[in-house]
């Protein structure tokens, strides 16, 4: 099978999927299904080893009382069934959260990476990759900063693996620092 999410902005401004199988894809269904959102967009996916889809994406809905900016949201899709979306950032208003990627491991950890210009631990106003993950026993992490310029430049649109084998996570981005 083949798994795809994508930005439609017609008629409206939401994350979709669909699932090439037996020849046919599937119907393609909303994901990012807030009424409230007006841009939903910038979709990564992964599928673990038990068939679980994993979305994440950039929205400026009001979901969970997030704020109208750019936030980070996650959801899941096993055996056909939608978990509910989960605020993944959240910095009320103080910065935009784009360009997320997940990754999850071999444990079910969820890993997320995403750009992002809030002033969290002092980082300036540049944008910055930050990292969080997500397990079922401890829920989220804290926000990691993983890369800081201090104003000096950007680093952007950051890409998330997992080296199944070893437990390990690569991130790469680009970067405009010094």
């Amino acid at each position: 099978d083949v798994h795809a999410v994508w930005h439609r902005n017609n008629p409206t401004n939401d994350v979709v999927y669909s699932r090439w199988s037996a020849g046919l894809w599937t119907p393609m269904v909303v994901v990012s299904d807030d009424p409230d959102s007006d841009v939903s967009a910038n979709a990564a996916i992964d599928v673990d080893g038990q068939g679980t889809v994993h979305i994440v994406w950039q929205d400026t809905g009001d979901i969970a009382g997030s704020g109208t900016d750019f936030d980070v949201y996650y959801r899941t899709l096993t055996n056909g069934i939608f978990g509910p979306i989960v605020v993944v950032t959240d910095h009320r208003a103080d910065g935009a959260s784009l360009h997320p990627d997940v990754a999850v491991d071999d444990d079910g950890v969820v890993h997320f990476v995403w750009q992002d210009n809030t002033t969290l631990f002092g980082s300036g106003t540049d944008f910055d990759i930050w990292y969080r993950s997500l397990d079922d026993f401890f829920g989220f992490s804290g926000y990691r900063l993983i890369s800081d310029h201090a104003a000096d430049g950007s680093s952007e649109q950051p890409q998330l693996a997992v080296d199944r084998g070893a437990s390990l996570t690569y991130v790469a981005w680009l970067d405009s620092g010094d």
